[in-house]
């Protein structure tokens, strides 16, 4: 099997191919520095498992990003490079932008879910049950990325319903590359140091190709940004949707009276514990309220990676021995806030009470550490096989092991049975709620309980893969390519007696987590044909070539069922290439994860401030239910699309490309959106009401819905390469949506440019720029454009009803590279360059979105503002 490498010896080969298999541009930027040994003129792409000339294209929308492409962003890995790209619609998590995942990344295409991408890594599915961690992956260990932007399920099985993405890593590699970089927001926080080297060496007919890299990024808090400072969204046109039940540091209702009280910290200072009951005034709800927000909107993520890659021609093109992986260890610190405790019962014998009575307080622990939540995720994988080619018939025979392990430890939350019996102690270490956050170490000491949650995720995969050629017509030979997949999967999560009894130990959670395991194994069958229809056997014809692929893979789960799913595929050759119409029609499917048919139910009591009530009118507690559901089935998809490529010979350098897709999904796995429950907006789960209109959200896994999703992507690009001034491109990439539809009970919601149940897509995303290759000095620039959605509110007292402002960010960066200056006689200069870069130049503020309760979109950006940084690299 070959594919295809990105050096800088290949680049111009690259930027030819490429442009071919529909490249959408991001900023060339700067060459690859290290090697990589070209294979021959044959390629296997993203979407195929049959190898293609390396001067053709394929009947399907590809996008393949280089290594040069990469170190022209400010991305500090894979996950942060592919989230500019407009194909990636929608939410796709990262620690910039989802602190509650552990430092988890993901990529959306077509902003249908994470869920519906499948990710390889080297042509092999990666990850278990859970989405793929995409950050896991090296960023000194990437080749080039491709995206294949329809339904890739009758080649690669389940999950390829929007798309997949392929990240090859390097391999065939020889020398040394080292780099490091540093950068911060100018707002504060966000520092990212990072240090990584990818080297290799060749021993006759073995090389062994390896990478290591370090990233510590030091984060920011919800304080250090304008939106998340509170969440008293009133100055920007939202609603205050701080809480109104707690007092810093303390309130009380005292039965007796009815009264709700607060210490007055005018007579009773930091430290000091009051004596009299007319130390305390009436609690006045507006001036207390309270914002509940965690302290860590981006928290710390410290990470450690490598690949490795070797290969040994046993016998030359006949039997080659490989084995190719990577590791990742990860650890992300999200501080949630100081510890509140609401309703603890205080009696009248805690030798602090001033009130002679039974009373109820609640506490905000300023004496405390923050609620820390800190995840150790552990990302391995590794491939080992044999390939070659045998009478003209190539095969592959692999075996994968992937495992994921996250330690999850929840500290320093206060337990309400805990304190509740501190406050009852009538001595000296009896917990003092009235006092002003005086509270000694022995008065707080064994308050809190640590919960610890392990998760494993595993897959083990055995893949049989035959292509070749087989009768040769008067058009070309038909190819084949044809397999077999084993895949055992396990998926489990335990939790240890704390968190299993967590409605009891923990303020935080109201439910009691239960232990999940299950496991399945999967046999899959897959074919694949190549059909060459016509070819006019010279230059000059208007139709020069018409082929057509078809596929198929069948798929049985030992759990639920199994699956068939076909794909079609065409394309025509006009004017000798200048102009290819393609099309194709592929079906998809994604099984329910063993996670989705075995979670126990679990009921989450959620404080206010996160779900606004239109009944009772403001933003109060609710009760939430999830959990799986056995009953689920898989879901299933089918996409059609049809483009053409423009490179016509009498304008080198110029590529065009514009593609419609027209994506189905139908009984789509989800869980219904409590806030849409409450506005009338879900067609799917339920709410209940008890006598005090409290409401319980029923948001469990169903089959609840077909979402339909339709547009079109353009790609322009033109590179004009002139002797004395070097190499320029500017280039235009953008996806325009007119259809995100989800329909349900026969009720349709309008998901395109609407803030509808936290899933906002923009009808327009693009990415526009250019860069400069000097002889010495690059240089290039993007702006980045995402249109505004739509948001409506009733508040009953306010009603907002507007559309967000666009996000446009422009980022710019240069380098100079010292070879040709101190020429190659000066070893430490040669392949020695330095960058400098400015993401979001203009530091340009997220828009305000009043449906959100953190007051942006989380799905368009991140709240880390103007990020400066720089970089060296050095190739030995």
């Amino acid at each position: 099997m070959t594919v295809l490498y990105i050096s800088t010896s290949q680049r111009a080969v690259f930027l030819g191919t490429t442009a071919l298999l529909s490249l959408s541009f991001m900023a060339p930027g700067v060459q690859a520095q290290g090697a990589s040994e070209d294979r021959d003129d044959t390629i296997i792409v993203v979407g195929t498992r049959i190898e293609r000339s390396a001067e053709d294209t394929t009947a399907q929308p590809i996008q393949v990003l280089s290594e040069a492409q990469f170190n022209a962003t400010p991305a500090e890995s894979v996950a942060d490079f592919l989230r500019e790209l407009p194909v990636n619609n929608g939410f796709s998590g990262s620690n910039y932008n989802n602190e509650y995942a552990g430092g988890n990344s993901s990529i959306n295409l077509r902003g249908v879910g994470p869920q519906f991408t499948l990710v390889l890594v080297n042509g092999r599915r990666f990850g278990g049950e859970s989405v793929p961690d995409i950050g896991a992956i090296p960023p000194e260990a990437v080749a080039s990325v491709e995206i294949l932007k329809t339904g890739g399920s009758s080649v690669y099985g389940s999950d390829a319903v929007a798309g997949v993405v392929n990240i090859r890593l390097k391999e065939n590699f020889e020398g040394l590359d080292f780099v490091t970089s540093y950068g911060a927001a100018t707002e504060g926080g966000a520092e990212t140091f990072r240090v990584g080297a990818v080297g290799g060496l060749s021993l006759g007919r073995l090389n062994v190709t390896g990478s290591i890299a370090y990233q510590d990024y030091d984060g920011f808090e919800r304080a250090d940004r304008e939106f998340t400072a509170s969440r008293d969204y009133r100055p920007f046109g939202g609603l205050d949707r701080r809480s109104g039940g707690i007092g810093d540091p303390n309130s009380f209702f005292i039965p007796s009276t009815g009264a709700s009280l607060t210490l007055d910290t005018g007579q009773v200072g930091p430290g000091e514990t009051p004596t009299s009951p007319d130390q305390f005034i009436a609690f006045p709800s507006d001036a207390n309220r309270f914002s509940t927000n965690e302290v860590g909107v981006a928290p710390p993520v410290e990470r450690i990676n490598g690949h490795w890659s070797i290969n040994f021609e046993a016998v030359e093109d006949v039997l080659n021995f490989y084995t190719d992986g990577y590791i990742d260890d990860r650890r992300q610190d999200f501080f949630a806030q100081v510890p509140l405790n609401f309703g603890i019962p205080v009696p009248s014998t805690n030798p602090f009470n001033p009130f002679g009575e039974d009373v109820f307080a609640a506490y905000v622990f300023n004496e405390l550490d923050f609620i820390t939540e800190t995840f150790d995720t552990l990302n391995f994988q590794v491939a080992a096989g044999a390939e070659g080619e045998i009478a003209g018939i190539n095969y592959d025979v692999s075996y994968t092991r992937f495992r994921q392990s996250i330690d999850r430890v929840y500290t320093n939350d206060i337990s309400p049975g805990l304190l509740a019996a501190a406050a009852a102690r009538t001595d000296a270490t009896a917990f003092n709620p009235f006092c002003n956050n005086c509270n000694t170490a022995e008065q707080l000491a064994g308050l809190s309980l640590v919960g610890r949650a392990d998760q494993k995720d595993e897959i083990e995969t055995i893949d049989v893969v035959f292509s070749g050629d087989v009768i040769d017509l008067w058009a070309g030979p038909i190819s084949f390519a044809a397999g077999y997949q084993h895949r055992d999967v396990t998926f489990e999560i335990n939790y240890n007696d704390v968190w299993q009894s967590g409605g009891t130990n923990f303020s935080w959670f109201s439910e009691d987590f239960e232990p999940n395991s299950g496991d399945r194994s999967v046999n899959a069958f897959f074919g694949e044909a190549l059909l060459p229809l016509y070819d006019a056997g010279g230059e000059g014809a208007v139709l020069s070539r018409i082929e057509t692929t078809f596929s198929v893979r069948h798929e049985d789960y030992s759990d639920f069922g199994g699956a068939t799913v076909f794909s079609a595929l065409g394309k025509a050759d006009l004017f000798d290439g200048a102009v290819i119409l393609r099309g194709s029609y592929s079906e998809s499917f994604r099984a329910p994860s063993v996670a989705a048919l075995t979670t126990p139910e679990q009921t989450l009591l959620e404080a206010g401030g996160f779900f606004f009530d239109p009944v009772r009118g403001g933003f109060f507690d609710v009760i939430v239910i999830s959990g799986g559901n056995p009953d689920l089935g898989p879901e299933n998809g089918e996409t059609i699309s049809f483009g053409a490529v423009f490179n016509p010979p009498q304008l080198p350098g110029f590529f065009a490309s514009i593609d419609y897709f027209d994506l189905e999904i139908t009984d789509i796995i989800r869980a219904p959106s409590g806030q849409g429950l409450l506005d009338g907006t879900e067609t799917a789960g339920s709410v209940t009401r008890d006598e005090n209109l409290r409401p319980t959200l029923d948001t469990r896994l169903n089959n609840g819905g077909n979402l339909s999703v339709k547009g079109l992507d353009f790609s322009v690009s033109y590179q004009w390469d002139t002797d004395s001034l070097g190499e320029f491109t500017v280039y235009a990439n953008g996806v325009y949506q007119f259809e995100n539809e989800l329909s349900a009970n026969s009720v349709t919601t309008e998901l395109l440019g609407n803030f509808i149940n936290g899933a906002p897509t923009p009808e327009f995303r693009g990415v526009f720029g250019g860069s400069w290759q000097g002889r010495s000095f690059d240089a290039s620039a993007n702006l980045d454009y995402s249109t505004g959605v739509d948001e409506f509110l009733d508040a009953g007292d306010v009603v907002i009803d507007r559309t967000t402002d666009a996000w446009v960010t422009v980022d710019l960066q240069v380098g100079y590279d010292f070879t040709e200056t101190l020429g190659d006689d000066f070893s430490l200069a040669k392949g020695f360059r330095a960058y400098v870069g400015v993401e979001n130049i203009f530091n340009d503020g997220l828009p305000f979105v009043a449906r959100s309760p953190d007051g942006w979109d989380r799905s368009i950006g991140d709240l880390r503002g103007r990020y400066v940084y720089g970089g060296i690299r050095k190739s030995f």
